[in-house]
């Protein structure tokens, strides 16, 4: 049983899972330094040299969660779709829980 709510909560197959990564990565982001992120480099393309368009992505997402959009559109101009879709996926995810009663509680309040 722990082993599918882990997998489920891994592959990002239910709203709720989704949430909960998205809420992670953020915090994350907004909790290390700049410094951190340009040391360490987390890329596999970047390490071994092939130019991929998602290099630079993290630091681009850094600066816009920071409020500093000129600095992420210079790290990567894919910022500009990769954080609305991000946005928009967790929007509807929080829309589709808040439809969607929860059976425990309904079946406690019967």
């Amino acid at each position: 049983m722990k082993i599918n709510t882990l997998w489920q909560l891994i592959g990002l197959q239910t709203p709720k899972s989704r949430l909960i990564v998205i809420l992670f990565l953020h915090v994350a982001l907004l909790a290390i330094s700049y410094d951190f992120l340009e040391a360490s480099r987390l890329s596999l393309y970047d390490r071994i040299g092939i130019p991929s368009p998602s290099i630079g992505l993290t630091r681009a997402y850094w600066f816009l969660l920071h409020g500093n959009l000129p600095a992420a559109i210079d790290k990567n101009t894919l910022i500009l779709l990769a954080a609305p879709v991000i946005w928009t996926i967790t929007i509807l995810d929080i829309l589709k829980i808040i439809k969607t009663p929860d059976k425990k509680l309904t079946s406690m309040l019967q």
